[in-house]
């Protein structure tokens, strides 16, 4: 597992830290969280998701 916080104020992690409730905390705490999302057997991702996972 990676994990960073920058000093804009934004966490960067892996997909192990990618749920609605983990989101929803990190939010409430005013982190805004960049989470690479990973493909699953039989679902690869989509353009969009690989887009969203080269901006990190």
């Amino acid at each position: 597992m990676s994990r960073t916080i920058s000093s804009d104020g934004s966490l960067y992690a892996d997909s192990a830290y990618h749920s609605w409730l983990m989101l929803d905390w990190l939010r409430g705490k005013g982190i805004d969280p960049r989470i690479n999302e990973r493909a699953y057997r039989g679902r690869p991702l989509t353009q969009e998701q690989k887009d969203s996972n080269r901006c990190f």
